[in-house]
């Protein structure tokens, strides 16, 4: 009683603000998975064909 509800989720100001914080949390740690198997990916072919990785590279200069 007396606390106002978001229309648009359908919960109290602080449930709406830990939903999207939980929201917030899952697309950063989405993101960082994808960031991941990417690396993995480059380094797997970088292996595969001779090439110089990340590391290799940045020592050069």
């Amino acid at each position: 009683m007396g606390v106002k509800i978001n229309r648009q989720t359908g919960m109290c100001p602080l449930c709406t603000e830990r939903y999207h914080l939980e929201q917030e949390r899952a697309f950063n740690e989405q993101l960082e998975r994808e960031r991941d198997k990417m690396r993995q990916r480059n380094s797997r072919l970088c292996r595969k064909y001779g090439l110089k990785g990340r590391r290799e590279r940045g020592r050069t200069k």
